[in-house]
């Protein structure tokens, strides 16, 4: 009995050593990671280090320790830079991923450390936050948590401007929009632009802004500058755009072209200029006349000074005293060219009505359309108006034509004319429709 005491005391002593080891907990691995800074610029690289933690204590080592990290879209990865007491772990990368297998991470007070410490460079190839999470981190004696990491990569801000129009008639003034936008996911700060006018434009007023928080507009007769504004992140309710509208005045014909400075902020890369033109024109369309009452008649001349590149269409219509159209045409008049219209040859040679009026009303609309048609004159040419004047077929004693007034056609009185001139052109009589202009000039100019 004494011999079978003592062979159970050491049993239970055993039993007792071995419950208390398989009852102890052993603490899965523990992953955090960090970029080096808050925010890069497009292109900028900064470090991402990932630390893997054992917390355990003697003699608890941690195997075949574990992790994938799959960087968001906006991320590249450019290299390992370095590692720290990671066992005989491999590193692989590909440049949107990273993983760690087979590492073994030492105890609390083991003398090689209880961290493994990866540490890359990855490059901002995308603009917005970039939210970075690593797969769970897990070893042989166990599975931690996941780790979660933020970064945003900031773009340059957006530039644009453009003119209200693509022609300026010269003294008229035009409005000129700038617009800043920010792509970003963080607010933009220390936003600043100049824009100098070309030698054909000039500044005549400020008229709206909106967006640009803080900013400081100063203007002279020849620029425009923006400073020290800050434009609110994409996605706020406030919007993300600076806009800045003036209005600026044609000096100089021709093509004015307005090239602004990069736009900078302190968060981000200089971006683009902004680019605009506008073509300052005179009166592209000159029309003027002449009477010619030893010969019962008058001639109207229409010239094309050229300033917008391109053949003008002369669209005629005449009209008797009552209103009624009488006759319409439609002449081309090439770049610098001259052309002219008979009132008795031409315009009232074979009107609509029966009756020749001894007085009429001569409209011209400029245009610039793919084909020279009255009845569908095409858009408008640009910096160009209307134009009206009264007539006169007879010898009148003490009676002169009126000099042609320059007017902005409305869209009634258009619809109106060209709907008459479409009855005329498609009766089949083939009465109303005058003749075709003459080259060159009927008489002496009078405008």
């Amino acid at each position: 009995m004494p011999s079978l005491r003592k062979a159970v005391v050491p049993a239970i002593g055993l039993v007792c050593l071995l419950s208390s080891t398989a009852l102890a907990a052993i603490a899965p691995p523990a992953i955090v990671k960090s970029y080096n800074a808050v925010s890069i610029k497009l292109g900028q690289t900064t470090t991402l280090q990932f630390v893997v933690t054992n917390s355990n204590a003697t003699p608890q080592f941690l195997t075949g320790v574990a992790f994938n990290d799959t960087l968001p879209p906006g991320l590249q990865l450019n290299s390992v830079d370095y590692t720290f007491s990671c066992g005989p772990g491999v590193i692989a990368t590909t440049p949107g991923s990273i993983s760690l297998t087979g590492a073994i991470i030492g105890y609390v007070g083991y003398i090689g450390g209880n961290t493994c410490t990866i540490g890359v460079t990855v490059q901002g190839i995308a603009v917005g936050k970039q939210i970075n999470t690593t797969g769970t981190v897990t070893s042989n004696e166990g599975a931690g948590n996941t780790a979660q990491a933020t970064i945003n990569v900031v773009g340059p801000p957006q530039f644009t401007k453009a003119f209200n129009t693509k022609y300026l008639q010269i003294g008229q003034t035009t409005p000129l929009q700038f617009t800043i936008v920010n792509p970003n996911s963080i607010p933009l700060t220390g936003v600043n632009f100049t824009d100098t006018f070309p030698a054909g434009l000039k500044f005549v007023s400020l008229d709206y802004t909106f967006g640009c928080d803080g900013g400081v507009i100063s203007t002279s007769p020849t620029s425009v500058n923006l400073t020290n504004a800050k434009i609110n992140e994409a996605g706020n309710p406030a919007g993300n755009q600076c806009v800045i509208g003036v209005s600026v005045q044609g000096t100089v014909l021709g093509a004015q072209n307005n090239v602004s400075s990069t736009v900078t902020s302190v968060e981000a890369d200089p971006g683009a200029a902004a680019v605009a033109g506008v073509i300052v024109v005179g009166d592209g369309m000159q029309v003027t006349y002449a009477g010619n009452l030893s010969a019962s008649d008058a001639v109207f001349n229409f010239s094309n000074a050229g300033m917008t590149g391109g053949t003008i269409c002369a669209n005629i219509y005449a009209f008797s005293p009552d209103e009624q159209l009488i006759s319409c045409c439609a002449c081309p008049i090439t770049p610098n060219g001259l052309a002219s219209l008979s009132v008795r040859s031409d315009i009232l040679s074979n009107t609509l009505t029966p009756a020749v009026p001894s007085s009429i009303v001569v409209k011209v609309l400029a245009t610039n359309p793919k084909t020279c048609n009255a009845a569908n004159p095409g858009p408008l040419a640009a910096g160009l108006v209307a134009w009206g004047s009264n007539s006169h077929s007879l010898p009148a004693i003490a009676t002169t034509e009126m000099p042609f007034i320059s007017a902005t056609l409305s869209n009634t009185e258009l619809t109106r004319i060209t709907a008459l001139c479409t009855f005329i052109q498609s009766n089949g009589s083939g009465f109303g429709i005058c003749k075709s202009c003459r080259s060159g000039a009927l008489g002496g100019s009078k405008k």
